[in-house]
This record gives structure tokens, sequence and C-alpha cells, in this order.
């Protein structure tokens, strides 16, 4: 009997020292080995990632009010989340919501303005459809527009598999949509040729389309049509 109880105190002792390791609490010294102290790692607290920004830089630019005063060559951010400029006077930033703005612009690296507007008035499968768009194209029969928003994608982290991502992080995305303006009416963007052409339902647009290989499913193709459009319809 004697020889059994030996034999079995070291694995006792040892699985009492897996034990301790696994169950401390964080930076709480957890046993002693030989040469070595062992430790539990504290799991990093995840953060927010990113921001609700179009662009995260102070970038010029411009914002007209519904009053008809002005905000001229400024600084400015468009926060995306929270629908309002936020503008740079000396050393105090300043904002303004977007209910008193008609539209703004920003001035970008490229040399380009990015123009924006506030909409009160448009629909959208016969629902109001107000907010900031970014004008792509004037408007004649048609315009393009750009909506831009931000979302907010939860961390997945799973502890026990040490796999994933740790922290939420803000994701930009966009739509883009028709508007005709007969009738104040947006239609998001069809996503092949074919039903381009079969929503302007019109002959000429099908052939452009086709002769011109318009690629549909990019800002460039779509300005270029909707300019055909304007221009010749």
């Amino acid at each position: 009997m004697k020889y059994y109880i030996l034999l079995l105190a070291p694995l006792l002792s040892s699985v009492n020292s897996y034990s301790q390791v696994g169950i401390v609490e964080s930076q709480v010294k957890a046993n002693s080995y030989v040469g070595a102290e062992v430790y539990q790692i504290p799991v990093r607290k995840g953060s927010l990632v990113g921001t609700p920004y179009l662009e995260d830089n102070w970038l010029i630019g411009n914002v007209f009010l519904k009053k008809g005063g002005s905000i001229t060559n400024t600084p400015i951010k468009y926060d995306i989340q929270n629908q309002q400029v936020l503008f740079r006077e000396t050393e105090r930033v300043m904002l303004v919501k977007l209910n008193y703005v008609d539209s703004f612009n920003i001035l970008m690296a490229s040399g380009k303005y990015l123009d924006f507007i506030i909409n009160r008035s448009w629909i959208l499968e016969g629902k109001d459809a107000s907010g900031v768009y970014e004008k792509l194209t004037s408007f004649g029969k048609y315009g393009l527009l750009k909506k831009h928003e931000v979302i907010i994608i939860k961390a997945n982290y799973n502890v026990a598999l040490n796999a994933g991502e740790k922290d939420d992080r803000f994701e930009k995305e966009y739509k883009l949509y028709f508007l005709k303006k007969e009738n104040n009416e947006l239609t998001e963007v069809p996503n092949s040729r074919k039903k381009v052409g079969f929503f302007f339902n019109d002959e000429k647009v099908v052939d452009y389309i086709k002769k011109n290989k318009i690629d549909v499913k990019h800002e460039s193709g779509l300005i270029e049509l909707i300019e055909y459009i304007n221009s010749n319809l």
C-alpha cells in the first residue's frame, strides 16, 4: 500500500500546481518553477478602432447655410455617423448640425471638390429619403448620387481559441442612387447592365450601354451614362 501512495503523490501535486495556474487573476503570481515564475497574461480590453469621419484629416471646405450664410475656406470634417460638420476656427473646433445646412463641399488632395447636398424632399420606395448625399453629376432629367454610411462592426474575439477581432471598429460603406427629377424619386442603382437598361426603358440608353461597354458597377461608368442621358434624351 505504501508503494502506491508514493507513486501517486507527485502526480497529485502536479495536478494541483496546474490548477493554480489556471484560476489566478490577472497579473497575480501563479506558481514558481525552477528558474522561472509563471503569470497569467491579461486579455487586453477592446476599443473602438477608426473614426466616423468621411476623411480623418482636416480638409479645406465650404459650408452653405439655409438662411444664406456661409462658412468659407475653412478646415472641415464631415461626421457621417452624427450628421454634422466640424470646422476649425483658430484654436477652437466648432460644429454645425446639418439641419441648418443646404450644402457643403470638401477639397480633396487630388484638387477635386466633393459636393454634398442635404435633401429634404426626395423619396425612396415611397418613403422619405432625407439625408446627406454626395452629388456625382449635374441634375438634368436624372442625377447620380452617393449616400455615405458608417456602421460599427462588433468584436468577435474568442478567448479560448485566441482568435478573432478584439476591437469594435467603424466601417464605412456607401450606396449609389439614380434621382429622377420629374418626381424627386430615388432608385438604388441596379447591379447589371441589363437591369440598368430596363430601369431607363429606352432603346437609345440600352444601345449606348452595349456599344460603349459601360461599367455600371463603377462610378465613372455611371457618371458617363447619366451625362449622356441628360444631354441626349
